[in-house]
């Protein structure tokens, strides 16, 4: 995509700005190397342009690409987890399991390990739980499909997810 800058449609589906914009960063960054070597000399520099006419508009749009080494450190796992409210509706003969925790997770857990925690913290076996993600204007978003990660329903830091007990 960031090579074809008149590409409007990949195989009949539409490429969104976000998308492009994601393709062109991509593509600076994978090729960073090659750039920062091909400025030593005016032959090298012809030679890549030759082989990534679009480069320099895209180092222009956005910005030099990093140095080997020079990019931002990676984070921790511990840090890229998003704190996250499971509240467990209470129901008649519920039994004495804590009604609200607190629980960290990645962006990437796919729903069905979620349901393993919420079995083992508010003791509601897996099978019977029904999950909602609740947005900050009062939305609820049933998490229906258990194969999806947390990012796919949107979840982020400090949201509530409601787990009721299916029949």
């Amino acid at each position: 995509i960031a090579f074809l800058p008149s590409v409007t449609k990949l195989n009949g589906t539409a490429v969104s700005p976000a998308e492009r914009q994601q393709a062109d960063i991509f593509y600076v960054k994978y090729f960073a190397k090659d750039y920062h070597i091909s400025t030593v000399t005016e032959a090298e520099r012809g030679e890549f342009d030759v082989l990534h006419p679009r480069y320099s508009h895209l180092v222009q749009e956005y910005g030099e690409p990093p140095k080997e080494g020079a990019g931002p450190a990676i984070a921790p796992i511990k840090d890229q987890a998003i704190g996250v409210k499971v509240v467990r509706h209470v129901t008649p003969g519920g039994g004495g399991a804590p009604s609200e925790v607190a629980v960290k997770l990645l962006r990437t857990t796919p729903v069905k390990n979620l349901q393993v925690i919420v079995q083992r913290r508010l003791k509601i076996p897996a099978r019977r739980q029904r999950l909602w993600y609740v947005e900050p204007e009062g939305t609820r978003v049933e998490l229906e499909d258990n194969t999806r990660d947390l990012e796919y329903y949107g979840i982020r830091e400090d949201c509530t997810i409601e787990v009721e007990s299916a029949v």
